[in-house]
């Protein structure tokens, strides 16, 4: 039993410094964004990439496929969208094979920074800005290019805050009244 445990340990070691080896250091990009009073990923309803296109079909014709050949791996954007729906990357966290260097030389920043209008974050009803991240996620042996949002887990947190305290009740709460 001893054995298996420490097998099953050196496994998920081995698996935790694999995946963090391919951790690539944050690169700022210069950009114009300024955008201040910026929630994280906030709103209901959140931004979103505008209508009728898909954030991995304007991708997929704005970078050169065959600059991708040798790549594996994720990219994660950081952007802002500002209240009038206009994006602006101001880093880029490269986890892929490939070197940063050649990551910033595909202009990911450039193609952020040119995308048409997204529909704000809306607080309260009204437009906001919002900074979220992007995933670009390469494959090209099995020739894929996805991107997606990487959205916070809001209802993780939301359940980790309700659950008391081992040993502690939780506090009471008084109800509004209508």
């Amino acid at each position: 039993m001893r054995m298996k445990t420490t097998l099953l340990l050196c496994f998920f070691m081995a698996g935790f410094m694999a995946s963090y080896a391919q951790q690539g250091p944050s690169v700022k990009v210069a950009g114009n964004c300024a955008v201040a009073n910026t929630c994280a990923d906030c709103g209901s309803p959140k931004a979103a990439f505008g209508k009728g296109d898909s954030l991995t079909a304007y991708f997929r014709r704005h970078i050169d496929s065959n600059s991708l050949e040798t790549i594996e791996g994720i990219v994660s954007m950081k952007i802002y969208v500002d209240a009038n729906g206009k994006a602006c990357c101001y880093a880029i966290n490269n986890r892929s094979n490939a070197s940063t260097e050649y990551i910033t030389s595909l202009k990911l920043d450039k193609i952020i920074n040119n995308m048409p209008p997204w529909k704000p974050a809306m607080v309260n009803k009204k437009p906001v800005n919002a900074a979220l991240a992007l995933r670009l996620y390469i494959n090209m042996n099995e020739e894929t290019i996805r991107v997606g949002y990487d959205r916070a887990n809001v209802r993780y947190v939301q359940k980790a805050k309700k659950k008391p305290v081992k040993g502690k009740k939780p506090a009471k709460t008084a109800k509004k009244s209508a």
